[in-house]
This record gives C-alpha cells, sequence and structure tokens, in this order.
C-alpha cells in the first residue's frame, strides 16, 4: 500500500515523554513493533514523499515545535545531519577541521577526532607505529614477549601491534604460546 493511498481515520494523540503527535495502528507500514504506535510527521512525509520514510532517515520539525506537523515545518534528513541541527539549536559550536592524514573538510564538534573517519585514523596510527617499530624489530619482539608489553612499551593498542604484524607479513606465536613458555620456565 503506498501513503497516498492509506484513509483510516486516526484518532491522535501526544507521547507524553516525548511530545510527539502519534497514532495507533499495527497494520501501518511504519508502526513500532508490538505496540502499533505510529509518530504522525513520519506518516504526513511519507504522504508528501509518495513512500514510506524507511529508519535510515529522520524527520525533522524546523521550527522545533514537535506538535507542528505541517508538511512546510517538516524535512526529511540523514540522523548525523540531525543530530548537527539540535546540536546548533542548543549553542554547540561546529569547527570544520581538515583531516591530519586525508586532508579532507570535515564537520567536528570541539574537542573530536583529528580524522575524518575511523578509516584515516587507524591509517595514520598505523604509519605512525610503522615509523618507531621496523618489520626485523617487530618480528624479533613478537616471540621475545607478548603483544600486550610490546604494546605498552610503544605506547599503542595490542590491535595496533598485530595489525603492524599482519601489514608485514609475521607469523605471531600462536594462541597459548605463553602460557606454554611460562610453564616451562616454572618446571626448570
Amino acid at each position: 500500500m503506498k501513503p497516498k493511498n492509506y484513509d483510516k481515520d486516526l484518532k491522535l494523540s501526544i507521547h507524553k515523554k516525548l511530545g510527539y503527535v502519534y497514532f495507533l495502528d499495527k497494520e501501518h507500514p511504519l508502526a513500532c513493533k508490538g505496540v502499533g504506535m505510529v509518530y504522525y510527521h513520519r506518516h504526513i512525509m511519507s504522504i508528501k514523499m509518495g513512500k514510506w520514510v524507511d529508519s535510515t532517515y529522520h524527520v525533522h520539525h524546523k521550527d522545533g515545535n514537535k506538535t507542528n506537523n505541517s508538511v512546510d515545518n517538516l524535512e526529511l534528513i540523514s540522523p548525523k545531519m540531525h543530530s548537527i541541527k539540535h546540536a546548533l539549536e542548543r549553542g554547540g559550536k561546529l569547527n570544520f577541521k581538515n583531516c591530519l592524514r586525508c586532508n579532507k573538510r570535515f564537520k567536528g564538534n570541539k574537542g573530536s577526532s583529528k580524522y575524518c573517519n575511523s578509516h584515516c585514523r587507524t591509517e595514520s596510527s598505523n604509519k605512525q607505529l610503522s615509523s618507531k617499530i621496523d618489520k626485523l624489530l617487530l618480528s624479533k619482539l613478537v616471540y621475545l614477549e607478548p603483544t600486550t608489553h610490546i604494546a605498552k612499551r610503544f605506547n599503542c593498542s595490542d590491535k595496533s601491534i598485530a595489525g603492524l604484524c599482519k601489514k608485514y607479513n609475521i607469523t605471531k606465536p600462536n594462541r597459548g604460546y605463553w602460557s606454554r613458555r611460562k610453564k616451562k620456565k616454572s618446571i626448570t
């Protein structure tokens, strides 16, 4: 069923905690499972668009009034953009920054990351780490002490050490290697 063909009578109510206008219909495509609650603003936006608004998008009330469900007051936006708009409404500031790795310009809140995404952050930390530890040194260290100890020595995580081993094609000791080695030392 398309939104424009939805012709049931609606009994609108206001959610006591959230303040949104809603109606109940368990068979509605936008209904919350179990309860059957449908937020009216999402229903209105679906009618405007001619298709049901899926959960990957948010419907934002431009004037901040959750009960003003006029089509002119509603806009369809991404969850990230929605949170940015509300942060700005609450007096937050957005800083535009350049990613330290790829130099891409991105929006961030004060004190947020120096990288535009997790890939750039990981690549950057791996690059910094590989400048501290070369392949020969790391191949010796992984059999002298556990990766958690190596990580503490170089002020990084054991996952970073594991990633560097993968990058250099260094085989790490199998699981249980250090406990078996410890048992051998205690026997002798």
